[in-house]
């Protein structure tokens, strides 16, 4: 019954049924991979911040260092019941699942290096058809995070000479966010409250093959939003990849108080107004 309605053309349920329909599957494949992955591989998961999805977002800044850090939006506001669209790079659509389903609900899908004004403008496009009971999830950093990923970048960033190179080098467990595609949306969503969300616990996850070796046993997902309200983002669009960095360097501590292998002490004076 499910198959035959997922196969069924949008022309004969109805639009709105059609994106409903696709919705419950991916938050139940979302739940039921997340679950089995819980058990299989015996994680603890802990989230700070948990009602923060129930301001209704217009926009979710996810860090991102893993295959599975992808599910984690998607089961948090799902289990709220809010709808949600991704931007995501278009290589993802080689994952079948990602090809039938995320193909079908209003996703953006973009190249890395692409034509930048054509991919902007889709993000517009999807921004400013949002309604006020979705979200939009986007991972600024534009690729995984790994420690050769890192060096390359700061490698490329001083040969270069770019401005960029001392927010690089201030991130430790993350990459430099790329303001594009956050400030594309927040043209059309600044008048909604942003979620940032952190996570520790999935760095040694960043392929298929690191989960079959069991990286994955007995570790702790820590996860950890803030909300940031609309009269706390700048309007100003220099002010607003400041504002994203000052966010990021806020994640990046986070991260290093949170790994099991850090010890040093919070210090909230270092942390954007909005995290305090």
């Amino acid at each position: 019954m499910l198959l035959a309605l997922i196969l069924t053309p949008s022309r004969l349920l109805g639009r709105r049924t059609f994106i409903e329909i696709h919705r419950a599957l991916q938050a139940w494949w979302t739940r039921s991979l997340v679950a089995a992955i819980q058990y299989l591989f015996n994680l603890h998961v802990e989230v700070t911040g948990r009602d923060a999805p129930r301001c209704k977002p217009g926009i979710m800044l996810v860090r991102h260092s893993s295959l599975l850090d992808t599910l984690l939006p998607a089961l948090l506001l799902s289990d709220d019941g809010i709808g949600f669209r991704y931007v995501l790079k278009h290589a993802l659509l080689l994952d079948p699942c990602l090809d039938l389903v995320g193909c079908r609900l209003p996703n953006t899908f973009v190249q890395r290096h692409g034509d930048t004004q054509n991919e902007l403008a889709a993000i517009q496009h999807l921004a400013r058809t949002t309604p006020h009971t979705e979200t939009v999830v986007i991972y600024p950093e534009g690729t995984r995070y790994t420690a050769d990923r890192r060096q390359d970048l700061l490698h490329k960033l001083r040969m270069k000479g770019s401005q960029r190179l001392p927010i690089a080098e201030s991130l430790q467990h993350t990459l430099p966010p790329r303001s594009g595609g956050t400030l594309a949306l927040l043209e059309h969503l600044d008048s909604r409250p942003v979620v940032v969300m952190a996570h520790v616990g999935l760095e040694e996850a960043t392929h298929v093959t690191d989960i079959f070796r069991g990286n994955l046993v007995g570790r702790k997902i820590a996860i950890r939003m803030w909300i940031i309200r609309p009269e706390e983002i700048p309007h100003d669009p220099t002010a607003r990849r400041e504002w994203l960095d000052s966010w990021w360097l806020c994640v990046d501590e986070w991260i290093e108080q949170n790994l099991p292998s850090s010890h040093s002490k919070p210090s909230p004076s270092s942390l954007p107004m909005a995290a305090q």
